[in-house]
Parts: structure tokens; sequence; C-alpha cells
């Protein structure tokens, strides 16, 4: 008998199956080092603006920022004819936007040529700007070379796109100390809601006086009217630095002939709630906080206020800033009715003046309602501004009313 064996099925593998596998995996982690590279230097490109060592980083393929800034400031501190060489190879590469026309004119500015120059900024005018971050650049390199209409037209963009942020306030500290700045930037501020406000807010605080009233008298020259209410706040950031007269010209430039300033008015006429919005900078301000409520009265024909305070914290809860003349002062706080607890009401009195470094901030003098008036002594000099508030204890009171003599 014969006995035949059937041969097993065995698998038998293609080598150029796993080659093929192979090549596929490594194209694919290629692929992805390459798109990654490609990303890491496109925002390295973006970072260039601000950081200009990371310019050289960027090959010449993939420059666009930093070509920006690398023309900035060839424009600006660079060899005059290799400045318009350069901006006119990112005119070339980047034709549609107004950056590296406003470059290419302040090159031909620098280096002689009027009609080059002004033939750019005609056009940069019409293209208008898109890019926040390249007009930093541009901002500084206008000034530096005297084109002081470019440098404001920039910050009042940057304003406008970014507002308060550090960017618009570092360039802002740094461009408006210039005279010619200053007074084409003022222009812009007429009729411009979107952004002022915020500006006037920061400038108030962080810009020198001198420079802030000079900024606000070209505005009005130009026709520029402000929100009472934002310049009653501008108006009392001056007061909390003792900037009596800044303060004064700012509001009778503004809304003075419409609404007093309520500098020699001492009483408490017109509140209405802890809500209402002082819009004087002399007027009694009185700051809402939790548990807190302060409305008005009128007792003997004299208007006063009621409180009640139902926090166990001392409130302040009025305060007002005054332009008294030197001199002894008796300041006297009446109440037809104080609860047990509110019966320490407090008169708190301190002269308003700009700090000044390692110098001692003038020390507030309180006092008690319960120890009769308060006489306080203004000297001639530091304390052209003052300010007077009311602080209370837990419990409530009526017609409480403030007499200055």
């Amino acid at each position: 008998m014969v006995t035949t064996t059937t041969p097993t099925a065995q698998t038998v593998q293609n080598p150029k199956c796993d080659v093929v596998q192979s090549l596929w995996r490594y194209c694919w982690y290629f692929g992805l080092l390459v798109v990654a590279t490609i990303a890491t230097v496109v925002q390295i490109d973006r970072h260039a603006l601000e950081l200009p060592a990371l310019a050289k980083w960027v090959p010449s393929q993939f420059r666009s920022f930093a070509l920006i800034r690398e023309a900035a400031d060839e424009a600006v501190r660079g060899d005059p004819r290799r400045a318009v060489g350069d901006a006119r190879r990112l005119v070339a590469k980047h034709p549609i936007p107004a950056e590296p026309l406003t470059i290419l004119a302040i090159a031909e500015h620098r280096a002689g040529d009027g009609v080059a120059s002004s033939a750019a900024l005609i056009l940069a005018a019409q293209r208008g700007w898109r890019e926040p971050l390249a007009q930093q650049s541009v901002a500084i390199a206008a000034m530096q070379t005297g084109q002081a209409e470019i440098a404001a037209d920039r910050l009042s963009a940057l304003w406008k796109t970014m507002k308060g942020r550090p960017h618009a306030r570092e360039l802002s500290g740094q461009l408006l100390e210039e005279r010619a700045v200053r007074k084409k930037f003022a222009s812009k501020l007429a009729n411009r809601k979107e952004w002022v406000e915020a500006f006037l807010s920061w400038a108030s605080r962080n810009l020198a006086l001198p420079i802030f009233a000079d900024i606000i008298e070209e505005a009005n020259k130009k026709g520029a009217t402000f929100d009472c209410a934002m310049i009653a706040r501008t108006a009392r950031a001056f007061l909390e630095q003792g900037a009596l007269l800044p303060a004064q010209q700012l509001w009778a430039s503004q809304c003075g002939n419409k609404i007093p300033s309520g500098e020699s008015d001492f009483a408490f006429s017109g509140v209405k709630s802890t809500n209402r919005i002082s819009y004087a900078p002399f007027s009694w301000i009185f700051p809402s906080s939790v548990g807190l409520t302060v409305t008005s009265s009128v007792a003997n024909d004299l208007a006063s206020i009621d409180f009640e305070n139902k926090d166990p914290i001392r409130r302040l809860i009025a305060k007002k800033y005054m332009a008294l003349p030197p001199g002894r002062h008796s300041i006297r706080v009446e109440a037809d009715e104080l609860g047990a607890s509110s019966r320490s009401l407090l008169i708190r009195f301190k002269c308003q003046r700009q700090k000044i470094k390692n110098e001692t901030e003038p020390r507030a003098k309180t006092h008690s309602v319960t120890d009769g008036p308060l006489l306080v002594d203004v000297p001639n000099e530091g304390c052209r501004v003052q300010t007077l508030g009311l602080i209370v204890g837990k419990g409530s009171g009526k017609n409480i009313r403030a007499i200055i003599d």
C-alpha cells in the first residue's frame, strides 16, 4: 500500500511589501517633521517683530514679519541707500499692505528723495493698515525720522485695535514725549469714542501732567468733544494727584458751560442712590458696596443723606474732592439720628499731592463727629487739593449733613 502526504500550506511573506510599508512610514514621519519645522519657522518669523534677534533665524523664503522688522530698523539706523533697496524689495514682496510703503517712504526721506517719499506716503495712506504688531515698528521709525503724522496714525491705530494692551501703553509713553507727535495725535481724539476713554483713563494716570494737558488743549483746538462722565473721571484722577489747575482747565474746556464743577458746593445735593454717577469732579462721590445703602433726604430745606450699613466692616459712604484756600477751616458733620453702633461716624481729611519717590505721603486726619468740629489748617503749599470722607460702622443714620466753614 502506498501512502501519500499532502504538504502543509505555509504563509510566505513578500519582502517587497515590508520595504514599501517601511518607506510609507518614514515618509509619513518626514512629512510631519517638515510641517512642524515650517510651523516653527512661521512662528519665529511672526515673533521677530517683537524680538529683532529672531529675524536672523528665519530663512529668506519664509521671511515676512522678520523682513518688515529688518527693513524698518534699516530705514531708521542703517545706511540710507541700503535702506531704500531693502524697502523696495519688501514692497515687491508685499505690494498690498501699507507698512512696506510706509517704510519705503521713511527710507526715501532719509536718502533725500522727497518726491519718492511723498508718493509712497500717498499710496500708504490709501492702503490703511492691517497688522498691529507692524505698526509699533513703523511708528518708532517714523518718530525717529521726524514723520510725526505717520507716528500718530500708527499710535491711534494701536489704541483702536489693542486699546489698553502693553504695546499701546508702552508706545504711547515713548511717542507722546515728542511735541510734534502729541499735536498730530490730539487731532485723532476728535469724535473717536471707541478707544478715547481707554486712552484718557491710562494717560491721566501715567503721562506727565504737562504732556496730558497739552494733548487735551490740542484736541480742543481740533473740536474734540468728550463725554462729561468720562471727563469727570479724568479730572478726579488729576485731583487725586493734587493737580488742581489741570483738573479745572479740563472740566472748564469740555463741560464747565453745561455742568458746574461743584467746587464751592458742599451740600449733598442731587443724591439719588449709591449707584449714582457723579458728573462733576468736585461733586460728592458715593461708593457702593455690599450691604451699604445711601439715599437722599431733605431736612430743614437742606439736602442730606441717609445710610444703612449691614456689614460689620467700616465703610466709606461719601467722598468729596475740595479746593479749600490756605488757612484754618472748620468741618462739622451733623445727624438727626444715628443707630447705636454708628455713633462713631468718622470724618477723614487728607491733602492730595502727586506721589514722589522716597518722599513721605501726607497722612490722613481722622476725627470722630462726637468730638465736635474738625479743625484743619491748610498750608500755603502742598495742599491745593483735599479730600473729605465720611466713614461709618455697622448701623444706620438719618439726615447726615456736612458743613464747612
